[in-house]
Parts: structure tokens; sequence; C-alpha cells
């Protein structure tokens, strides 16, 4: 056991040093009387021993071996009290303080509400984030807090970021004379010793932190606002007994994660305060949005299409919006577009969707830019014009798209697509209905441009198509040179490819593991072996509804409706298919967009999928688990034509987009909200038409709707494709963006756009929550301040919890020496000696 006994100096070793002397003495009176009773009685008998033994002796030497004996038990008392001196320092831990500042997209609104006949432009108004700025990089707040509180800089919006840096504290007791204070952080803190400008002690104090860039880190880009979620986390992270608490500034906005009152109970369980600042104004700002428009990528010239846009407004309600229709060549992209058409529309409620539609005829062959671009006559201005305008890029062409149908019978949605494809003025179609005998091919009739008895033996043939449709194929009449001829048209020629799973072929399909193993490597899903429910003996009674994902809902191509409602509620009118075909999941980087929602159907997968595509190569290949889509004529006449239409120029992207045969941009999608990854993928030849080797590949993203606006993504070298290269970047601007990459040997880049628009989410209603800040500080003994406020109170709303606290340096244990060791041997030498004297036992 260990018994301690502290006993402190009057005076310090120096003005932070401490010295105490230790003994490890009886922790009780029960323990007091034993080991005392234990020591008397061994002294009492050590003395009667000697009295006995030197009773004939001269007196002298009784009372020196009763000394001698005495001294050597005193000495072997002192050891078992292990005396110790420790050196103790003075340290101290500053109190915390951490500033929690909101980067969502809501934050880039102006602060102060628009006066009533303020039509001024928004751009000469301070942003949130710019007077945040202002109050934390230009007052004296940071210094007043440093005073007293060691100050971390946090912000958020989808999720907590930093601390970017720490501002060390500058209280008077973590600074000793001369030799400079010790700032500890305590025990499950978290450290800031290795953020740039933090500084811990007068030392570093005396260096001043590094300026930030309050800008760059202030800059608002997140989609969401997740204020809970980031609150708990950084209470969690950096809380403690010196933690005196956090200051958040926002507007509010928690649109996303855990609710506010979680943070709330957290602050009041673990004593730390909640200071909010309010930022932004509180009156209902005026906005009209241009969310979406819908139109085809590629169209044919003299083919009409649509250009649907879908609007929202609030605080306009009521009014008249003027939608001007414009556009540009692609070439001429520095030029002004020239107006086509205006039309007006009466605006909702808050919120609710409004759809315009502009009719085109093309009659002109080449790329055009067409800009919406929308306003709104009120008595002041929008809180932002930046979601006022959408472009889309539209690409008219004189060449018809060359279809290949395959089927291994007449099946009935084979019939219904050969119909559409050869009615429709901008497509060709050829047809292999493997059930015909070719020796009997002329006497059978079918809409086609032409008839094959067999798949093309030549890559000069293949290569005249665009897109293969097969449905229900028998792989089993394709020759191997076929197979890898089909193979790579879709690798490296960027064909598009839909495979339509059925009753009959599929399973061999299926089952085959070896002469059909390229056409499996084409599948984006792993096709079932276990074909529960299929077939003619399992004939299904009930049709299932299509549960598209969320991929599914955005995608353009399953949009078969135009009233702006999305393919979700498109589809949910669709009564559903009876069956699909098993799979086993999906292949890496495919895309699923529905599964067949029979739960009689669920594997250890899930269910199975009914619509999935991947990238393959250059090419797109697009899976569909059942040739039962002609059902949907039930719902609307226009639906299957709409989706096979839509599906095939969807496929065939790569082949419509190879303007220059040596490279291709391959993309997931033309629309992203802000904030979202764009993910890119781009194919490259050598002018001998082998892949293109090297190390990195600049890809420029220009911006065009902020002053043209530049930057560079570097693409990596694929794994496993040679001459592809693929990176990504996060779309933190809205607008256009051109994607331009230089092929190499060539005059002629690569070029395609995508459209970032602002997401709702920050948008649809950006005015300060003022009650719920108010209640995020409510109890933690915090409290909710304006900006004014802020910038003469937020200081005294933090306690000093610094705290001060001894440091050990030494512990020098003192009977541990070479001469107590000799001076005990010499008292027993010494007994020794007089025993032999006198001849005693």
């Amino acid at each position: 056991m260990n018994w301690l006994f502290s006993q402190t100096m009057n005076e310090p070793v120096s003005s932070d040093d401490w010295s105490a002397l230790e003994f490890n003495w009886p922790s009780g009176p029960g323990e007091w009387a034993i080991y005392g009773g234990g020591i008397l009685l061994i002294i009492a008998l050590s003395l009667f021993l000697t009295w006995r033994d030197t009773r004939s002796l001269p007196r002298w030497v009784c009372l020196a071996m009763g000394t001698l004996r005495l001294l050597l038990i005193a000495g072997l008392i002192v050891i078992a009290l292990n005396p110790q001196e420790r050196t103790q320092k003075m340290a101290f831990r500053p109190s915390r303080v951490a500033l929690l500042v909101d980067t969502s997209l809501s934050m880039r609104f102006p602060e102060e509400d628009l006066s009533e006949n303020d039509t001024s432009d928004d751009s000469t108004q301070s942003s949130r984030a710019e007077v945040v700025e202002q109050l934390l990089g230009d007052s004296n707040i940071l210094k007043e807090l440093q005073a007293e509180h060691e100050v971390s800089l946090y912000t958020f919006d989808t999720e907590l970021h930093g601390p970017h840096q720490v501002f060390p504290s500058f209280d008077r007791r973590g600074q000793a004379p001369g030799t400079g204070g010790t700032n500890s952080t305590e025990a499950g803190d978290n450290s800031s010793t290795e953020v740039p400008g933090a500084a811990s002690g007068t030392e570093n104090q005396v260096q001043a932190a590094a300026p930030l860039n309050w800008e760059e880190i202030l800059q608002p880009q997140g989609v969401e606002t997740r204020l809970g979620e980031s609150l708990v986390n950084l209470m969690r992270d950096a809380g403690g007994k010196t933690f005196s608490g956090v200051a958040v500034f926002s507007d509010g906005g928690a649109n996303a994660g855990i609710s506010v009152d979680t943070a709330n109970e957290m602050s009041r369980a673990t004593n730390s305060r909640i200071v909010s600042v309010g930022v932004g104004g509180t009156a209902q700002p005026l906005n009209l949005q241009l969310t979406k428009v819908q139109a085809p990528s590629q169209v044919h010239i003299k083919d009409p299409f649509e250009l649907t846009v879908f609007l929202q407004s609030f605080g306009l309600a009521g009014k008249t919006a003027k939608l001007e229709l414009l556009m540009r060549p692609e070439s001429q992209i520095d030029e002004e577009p020239a107006l086509i058409e205006t039309k007006e529309v009466q605006l909702l409620e808050d919120g609710l969707p409004v759809e315009v539609q502009f009719e085109q005829n093309p009659t002109v062959v080449g790329a055009f830019e067409y800009l919406i671009r929308g306003s709104v006559s009120a008595e002041r201005s929008e809180i932002t014009e930046d979601d006022n305008i959408l472009r889309r890029s539209v690409t008219v062409e004189d060449k018809k798209t060359k279809v290949l149908l395959i089927a291994s019978g007449p099946m009935r949605d084979y019939r219904f697509v050969r119909n559409m494809l050869f009615r429709h003025p901008g497509m060709t179609t050829d047809v292999w209905l493997q059930s015909i005998d070719p020796t009997t091919a002329g006497m059978v009739s079918q809409e086609s441009n032409e008839l094959l008895t067999s798949f093309p033996n030549s890559a000069v043939d293949l290569i005249e198509y665009d897109a293969i449709v097969a449905f229900d194929a028998d792989w089993k009449q394709f020759t191997q040179a076929q197979l890898e001829l089909l193979h790579k048209w879709v690798a490296e020629q960027a064909g598009g490819l839909i495979l339509i799973a059925g009753d009959v072929n599929t399973p061999i399909l299926a089952r085959d593991e070896s002469d059909l193993g390229l056409i499996k490597e084409l599948a984006p899903v792993i096709l079932g072996t276990q074909l529960s429910g299929i077939g003619i003996g399992n004939r299904a009674q009930q049709a299932w509804q299509l549960a598209l994902t969320e991929d599914g809902q955005s995608a353009g191509f399953l949009q078969l409706n135009e009233d702006g409602k999305g393919a979700e509620a498109d589809w949910s009118e669709f009564p559903g298919i009876y069956r699909t075909y098993p799979t086993n999941g999906v292949k890496a980087g495919a895309t699923i967009y529905a599964r067949h929602s029979d739960p009689r159907s669920q594997t250890s997968d899930g269910q199975p999928v009914f619509m999935a595509s991947q990238f393959f190569g250059s090419g797109y290949v697009l899976y569909i688990g059942s040739a039962e889509l002609w059902r949907l004529r039930s719902v609307d006449y226009e639906y299957l034509d709409r989706f096979w239409t839509k599906t095939i120029r969807e496929v065939q992207q790569g082949r419509a987009r190879r303007g220059n045969p040596r490279g291709t941009i391959l993309l997931e999608r033309s629309q992203y909200l802000l904030g979202q990854t764009v993910r890119l993928r781009v194919k490259l030849l050598t002018p001998q038409l082998e892949p293109y080797q090297a190390a990195s590949v600049p890809l420029d993203v220009l911006v065009l709707d902020h002053n043209s606006k530049t930057f560079t993504v570097p693409l990596k070298p694929h794994p496993e494709l040679p001459g592809q290269f693929v990176g990504e970047y996060r779309a933190s601007l809205p607008g256009t963006h051109q994607l331009q990459v230089e092929i190499p040997d060539s005059n002629e880049p690569l070029v395609e756009k995508i459209d970032v628009r602002l997401p709702n989410l920050e948008s649809d209603d950006p005015r300060q929550k003022v009650a719920l800040l108010s209640d995020l500080a409510r109890d933690t003994g915090g409290t909710y301040l304006t900006l004014n406020q802020a910038n003469s109170d937020l200081v005294a709303q933090f306690p000093n919890r610094g705290e001060e606290f001894l440091v050990d340096e030494s512990l020098l244990t003192l009977w541990d020496r070479r001469w107590v060791l000799f001076l005990l041997v010499g008292f027993l030498g010494v007994e020794w000696l007089i025993r032999k004297i006198y001849k005693l036992a």
C-alpha cells in the first residue's frame, strides 16, 4: 500500500517551482496501532536480547550494542517510510472559446433587408459572409477574446470544418516572468499545437499568427446547413473543463441533419455556453428562380423540339414574370445572344412551380446555346439574380441516328419499337429478326430500312450504327469474331448498346462460362441463374411498379411527361411490369435507375435491378430487365415512343459527341447542383489511333456566368483502361461550365458543357431564423445577439475558465544513497566486531 504525506516547504525553489517532502505514513489509526506496536515490540525484544548477552560485560559494551541496534532499526524504519523530495512547477490551462461560422450558400445573400423602392444592384450590398468577415477580421473582437481565452475558428455547412486556425490566449496566468509560462491543453481536449498560427505559452505568443485569408475560409459553398450536427461534433471534439463556449455566426437556416435542440441539450450537459449571432434580414425576400430547363442535347434538322423552363418565386405571388429566349452559335460564345421569343407568365404562391414551353423548329445545322432569362417588376430588388438565367446547348444535325434492332423473336416490345423508329424522321432502322430463316428472308416483311440475316461481319459495316437494341438476343447465333467486333464497337467506337433481358436466351447467357463472356462483360449487372418466377410455368398474376432510385428520378431520359413533375411522378402512373430477370447486383461504377418492387423476387442482393447503365470504354451500355415496357401505352400512347426515343438518344451520346475521332469527353449527366462533385472521364488517342499515354492531362473549366473564370482540373490515367483519364472537381460556382481538353498534336480541342444550378434548399427561405437562434442559446448561459450587439457584448458572454495546476518536474528518493547502505552495514559490522572481541554468540 502507498501511504502519502506531503509537506510543502515554506519557500518555493523559484518563482514557479515548489518543493515537497513526502513520506509513506500509515493511513489510519488501525495501521498506526499495528505498525507502531510492531516496532515497539521489535525494539523491546532487541534491547532484552542485548541486555541478556552483555549483563556480565562492562556497562559501555551493553550501551554500545544497544545503541547500534537501535540505530539500525531506525534506519530500516526510515527506509520503510520511503522519504522523497518532489519538485513541482505551476502551469496553466487557458480558457477556450470556439467561433463557428456558417458557410452555406445562404450566406452569399445580402445582410440587410432591401427597403421599399430599393432597386439597386444587390452586388453593392454586403453579403452575410462579408459582414462576418468584417466583424472578425477588422474589429477588436478576436484580440479581446484572446486576452482571456484561446480562440479556435471553425466553419460549417454540410459538415464541420476546422479548426482553420487557433489564436493563442494572452492570459497573464499563463505567463511567468523571465522564463515564460506553460499553457497546457487538458487531457481529452482537442490539441491545437499543429494548427498553423496556434501558439501556447509566452514564447509562441510573442510571434504573431500567420494572417488568415478570411475571404477564402468564409466563402459560402455548402448546399446544406447542418447547424445542430456541426455544434454537437464541435462540442464533442473541443469540450472539456476549460471550454467556455462557442459563438455561432449564422442566419439560422438549419435545413438538414439533427435538430438544434440536441446541440442545446449537449451544451447544458457539458456546461458550455452557446452565443448565437444572427446575420441576415428578417423580412420576406423577393426572389424569382429558374429551376430547370429541359431540352434534347441533339436534334435533327427540321425536327421540332421544345425547351421547357420551370420557375418558382417567393414573395412575388400574383406578379407577372417575363421570360426571354435567346440564342447564339457556340462558336460565337463571346457575342451577345439574339432574342428569339418573349413570354409572360403569372407567378403562383411561394414555391409552386410554373412551366413555360418554347417551341423550336431548327433550320440550320450546328451547335447552339439557348439562354432563358427571367425578370420581374417589383417594388424592391430580388435578394439574388444568380438564379434568373439558365443555359442549354443543343446540337442540330442532319445526320440521322442509325439503329440496329436485334430480336430473338417478334415479341411485342420489339414490334412497337420497330414501328416507332421506322416512322421517326430522325432515325433509320435496320432489323435482324433471328427467328427468320435466312433462306426465306425475302418473303418476310419488316418495317425497316434493311432486313439483315446475320450480324455485320466487318468493323466498316458496324461503325455505321449509332445504337444497337438487343431484345433477348440469341447470342449463340453470333460467331466469336462477331462478339469481339461488338465488344470493340462499344469500347473503342463509342457505341450505344441496350440489352433487354428475356425468358429464353438470357438464362443461357447467364449460365455460360466461356463463349459469351464478352457479352456478360458489357452488361452493367450480374445476371442471376436462379430463375424464380421466370418462365412459362410460373405465370405472374400481378403487375408491380418500378421503384426508381435517386439517379433514376433525376435521369432526363426517364422523364416521360413535360409537366415538370419529374420522372418519379411520371412512372408512378405506370401500373408496372409482371416479371423481371433476376440479378445478383451490379458492377462497380454502374448506375441503377430502377428496381422491380415485387417482394417475392427479393434476394440477398436486394430487389432485382430492372434498369441500370455503365460506361464501357468510350461507349455506353443500358440494361433493361424485361421486355414489358410496351405496357406504358396503357398510360399514354406517347409515353412508349418518348421513352425509346430519349433512351436511344441517351445511349448513343458518345457517338453523337464524337466530333473528333481521337477523343471523347464522357460525363455522367449534363446538370449538377451547386456543391456537387463533377466526375470526368476523357478518352484520347494518338494520331495513329493508339491509346494516348501520359502521366496527367489538364482539363480546363471555364465558368461562363462568372466573368469567364477559368481553372484547371488534372486528369490521371485510368488504372485499367489505356488511353482514358479520370478526375473530378467540386461545382462551386453556378452557371454553365465549359469543359475543354486539348488533343495532343491537334488544333481541335474536345469541348463539352454542363449546367450547374443553385439548389432550392438554401434559397427557398433565406430569412434569418431569429427564433431558432434564440432557442439554440436558451438556458446555456449564453444569449442571442445581433451583429451590432456582438461587436460590444460578445466578449463578455464567455467566462474565463482557465485553471492553474502543478506539474511534476522531478521526484528524488532521499534514502536511496550509497552512504546509507554503508552506514547500515557499518552498524552491523561494529556490532559483529564487539561480539568477536568478547566471544559472544
